[in-house]
């Protein structure tokens, strides 16, 4: 089992090279571990940072940081030297800025074009979420302000391309205000209302960029299963996509929606998810037998529903 640490040291003066004797001994003395010589990286904690985990780690050198305890022999003191500090990378942050640029500007993500308002503001909030979640441990937190304005402009721009519309007219369409940890923030807010049940609700903000060393790193990478789900179309589901039937609803999976090697007429079915790119479909259980056997289907199409009535490419549309 290969396992990566991170060791610090106040003894060593000099920087020591690579698989020194005096960091193996250690390592094998009293961790029982073996040391890697290739992979094995010193780094002297005040000049230089070592990369962990993501973030980058040092030991602090700020002479104008004193104490203000009142009363002790620790007050006006430089308390924050020789403290190890973890911090965002700048790299970091400017990679996750530039899928939001092009030429040095914000732009919109075509990506995101075909879905509903609610699912690209879920979709830009958890990102966001996610990377202020895992660098909570940062001392300099707040340099991801400027990851929050790159992705708030493209947010705003999108839904703007998105209804042909201006950004300032977006933000007067969902701009909302809510509280965190006691203190209000200016967040965007799409509400979608449901017959019965609790409305869905998507908001862009309000995640305080507050260090917090108590944190709990999870270094689990987010498995996506789906990068094109329509959210509130499959949240709202409650008939059959072909027929409309409400009975005995079960959902079609394909692992390939576009085939060059296909022989005879496409069916019906199967021309509506390659309309709307999607390789699942809400079916009733006549019809998923039908499709899953190769019959032909028994039911009439019904004309109505999300995989009716949504966008399409030319050329598929041509097809129908």
């Amino acid at each position: 089992m290969r396992t990566t640490i991170c060791l610090g040291s106040q003894e060593l003066k000099q920087k020591p090279s690579p698989g020194s004797e005096e960091l193996g001994t250690f390592l094998s003395e009293h961790l029982k571990l073996e040391q890697s010589q290739e992979k094995t990286l010193v780094t002297h904690g005040r000049t230089e940072r070592a990369k962990f985990l993501g973030y980058d780690i040092y030991t602090a050198q700020l002479d104008d940081q004193r104490s203000r305890s009142v009363g002790t022999t620790a007050h006006n003191r430089r308390s924050t030297n020789g403290a190890v500090q973890l911090s965002v990378p700048e790299q970091v942050i400017e990679d996750n800025c530039k899928p939001h640029m092009h030429g040095g500007k914000t732009v919109h993500r075509t990506e995101t074009l075909e879905d509903d308002d609610l699912p690209i503001v879920a979709t830009f909030q958890s990102e966001y979420r996610g990377l202020v979640n895992y660098y909570a441990l940062a001392y300099n937190l707040c340099r991801l302000k400027k990851l929050k304005w790159v992705m708030e402009q493209a947010l705003t721009k999108t839904l703007a391309h998105k209804h042909q519309t201006s950004v300032k007219k977006v933000y007067t369409k969902y701009t909302a205000q809510t509280t965190t940890n006691g203190r209000p923030y200016k967040v965007l807010k799409v509400v979608r209302e449901r017959e019965g049940k609790e409305p869905l609700v998507a908001m862009w903000g309000g995640i305080p960029l507050q260090w917090n060393p108590q944190a709990t790193l999870v270094d689990r990478e987010r498995r996506i299963w789906n990068t094109r789900t329509e959210l509130i179309q499959q949240l709202l589901a409650d008939e059959c996509e072909y027929c409309g039937s409400t009975e005995g609803l079960e959902v079609h999976h394909l692992h390939r929606v576009v085939s060059n090697k296909e022989k005879g007429t496409v069916p019906i079915w199967l021309q509506l998810m390659r309309a709307r790119r999607r390789k699942t479909m809400v079916l009733c259980h006549d019809c998923h037998g039908d499709i899953t056997f190769g019959r032909p289907m028994s039911n009439t199409p019904s004309g109505r529903g999300f995989m009716w009535t949504g966008k399409m490419t030319s050329t598929l549309r041509k097809g129908m």
